[in-house]
């Protein structure tokens, strides 16, 4: 017999009243729990769905649009670290770097382990000059994804940056390091930002073997172009210059630069007359540096 608020009771009953009570209190919560769910549910899906279209939005370059459907996704639930990643890559692509950092630390305290986030705070503080933050957010994402290697090579042109040149040596051969390692072939960027740590340090021979060694097709902006056009021109290999301008587009280091680069060549080989065509075109093309001027008065005289 069991003893229960001073009352006799058989155990069966006693039990059975329990079970009834707590079968009751369960019945209570799943309904309570359920009319939640109702509430919230609808309201989630509707944040999902607004995620969506400010995706697909945001691929056509309708910025505007994607961030009103990414903000109203937020304020039906703001505890998703994609709504908030996402909400900082529009504001970044419309250019309000202040407004996006705020988005990617909110990404930040929701989701701590997003390498990707820290990899465009980076690039928001190398837009604003802000070098030493922006390696700051590289540490950190290659703290969290070490196998993106390429993050050793932007940090590396980031310390160049600040004129940290022996870090910068460093950072790339850790990483030619681990890429050999890896078996991977080495990346354009590699190349890239080794020719302009070489270029920085007056290393010129070495970017003349570095660009003869290897394939040309790392020169990707006008300033790599540069690079190795102005340091073959002054180690005077003209014919590994001309190779180099056969193999761009004239575009990418721009028709003043590419026309001065191929009147030097035709001057080397005393082919004046083509010389001076290609100066003549550099200078229409809008090249007023002093060191045309100079070059275009050595041919005239050697024509006359």
């Amino acid at each position: 017999r069991h003893q229960w608020l001073g009352k006799s009771y058989p155990m069966y009953k006693s039990n059975l009243l329990i079970t009834w009570i707590s079968y009751a209190f369960l019945l209570l919560i799943m309904t309570a729990c359920g009319a939640v769910q109702k509430q919230k549910t609808p309201s989630s899906q509707t944040a999902f769905r607004q995620y969506s279209n400010a995706l697909k939005l945001k691929e056509i370059g309708q910025y505007q649009r994607a961030l009103q459907e990414i903000n109203e996704a937020i304020a039906r639930n703001d505890r998703i670290a994609n709504f908030q990643a996402l909400k900082g890559d529009l504001l970044y692509q419309m250019g309000s770097d202040s407004m996006a950092i705020d988005a990617y630390e909110q990404a930040l305290q929701l989701r701590k382990n997003n390498p990707r986030v820290h990899l465009q705070l980076a690039d928001i503080y190398t837009r604003m000059g802000n070098h030493e933050q922006a390696v700051v957010e590289m540490r950190e994402a290659f703290k969290q994804d070490n196998d993106h290697l390429q993050i050793l090579v932007m940090m590396s042109r980031r310390m160049m940056d600040m004129n940290n040149l022996d870090e910068a040596r460093l950072l790339l051969a850790q990483y030619r390091r681990q890429q050999d390692k890896s078996g991977e072939p080495l990346a354009a960027e590699y190349y890239r930002t080794r020719v302009k740590l070489y270029y920085l340090q007056n290393r010129y021979q070495e970017i003349a073997d570095l660009y003869e060694d290897c394939p040309a097709d790392w020169i990707k902006t006008r300033e790599d172009g540069l690079i190795v056009l102005t340091t073959l021109l002054k180690l005077n290999r003209y014919p590994l210059a001309f190779r180099c301008l056969s193999q761009i587009d004239p575009h990418l280091i721009g028709k003043d630069f590419y026309h001065y680069f191929k009147g030097r060549y035709y001057f080397s080989i005393q082919n004046f007359d083509d010389a001076l065509e290609q100066f003549e075109l550099a200078k229409a093309n809008g090249n007023a540096t002093a060191e045309l001027q100079e070059w275009m008065v050595k041919t005239r005289q050697q024509i006359q």
